[in-house]
């Protein structure tokens, strides 16, 4: 109702919006909101099954009663029984969030830093690959059981909530060689909110390392230019592989940002 819009209306126009958090909000993903009971909602905590997470406050005037609770049950696990998740790694949550998380034992908690880049241009040329070596070709339902076992991957439940799912909403687009049809790589949206796509790489292992990781973004890049969704990179600041590709692909840093892995089991 009025509150679901409300909420996603505050997200989408925050400086740090995540697609991942805007999808369980949307309902296209699956995940948890979590709130105090009973009460007019100054604070959430947004859960995507896959872990991501994020607490946002909805109102200047948050009493923080929903952030000590929430806190408290993160340091004992009691959280755990409502989530079922082993690791939830939390997006930055602004500073009373962060602050709180002392009151946490220190053991649970892994902190790191995460980039979040924006791509700068709209030359849709820049990013229509071609080349005669390789095939480029969409994710289908066709062909997302091969991706599946050759690249190790579990598409259908990693982010989105089957294969239907994933196949229809991702824009995923796959590199095969010509030679022997093996599945290169694939570069795909994690998910889809507010016309934003968040990320996603992989590279066949006997393949890394190649330059195969640009070919198949520009390929996916030029996939969602022609469907007006934006593209968002984030990305951990110390992995200087993944930074270098996104800059050499014409996106810019927009920030950084505190990142916190909170261990559950």
């Amino acid at each position: 109702g009025n509150w679901e819009s409300i909420v996603s209306t505050i997200i989408k126009n925050s400086k740090y919006f995540f697609p991942l958090i805007g999808a369980v909000l949307d309902g296209t993903q699956d995940g948890y909101v979590l709130a105090e009971a009973g009460v007019k909602h100054s604070s959430i905590f947004v859960v995507h099954k896959f872990g991501f997470s994020q607490y946002i406050e909805l109102s200047k005037n948050d009493n923080k009663t929903f952030l000590n609770i929430l806190i408290e049950s993160l340091n004992d696990k009691s959280v755990n029984k409502i989530i079922n998740i082993k690791k939830l790694r939390v997006y930055y949550s602004g500073k009373n969030f962060t602050n709180k998380l002392y009151n946490i034992n220190e053991e649970l908690i892994e902190s790191t830093k995460r980039t979040r880049l924006i791509l700068t241009t709209k030359d849709k040329k820049l990013h229509n690959v071609e080349d005669k070596r390789y095939i480029f070709t969409k994710l289908t339902k066709d062909n997302i059981t091969l991706v599946n076992e050759e690249l190790k991957l579990d598409l259908c439940n990693r982010f989105w909530s089957n294969c239907n799912e994933c196949v229809n909403k991702s824009f995923g687009m796959i590199l095969k060689s010509k030679d022997n049809k093996d599945v290169i790589g694939i570069c795909y949206s994690a998910s889809v909110s507010n016309s934003c796509a968040e990320i996603d790489i992989f590279i066949n292992e006997k393949y890394r390392k190649l330059g195969y990781s640009y070919q198949v973004l520009n390929a996916f890049l030029f996939e969602l230019s022609q469907n007006n969704i934006k593209a968002l990179w984030d990305c951990y600041s110390n992995n200087s592989a993944s930074l270098n590709l996104a800059l050499n692909s014409h996106f810019e840093i927009q920030y950084e940002y505190d990142f916190h892995i909170i261990s559950l089991y």
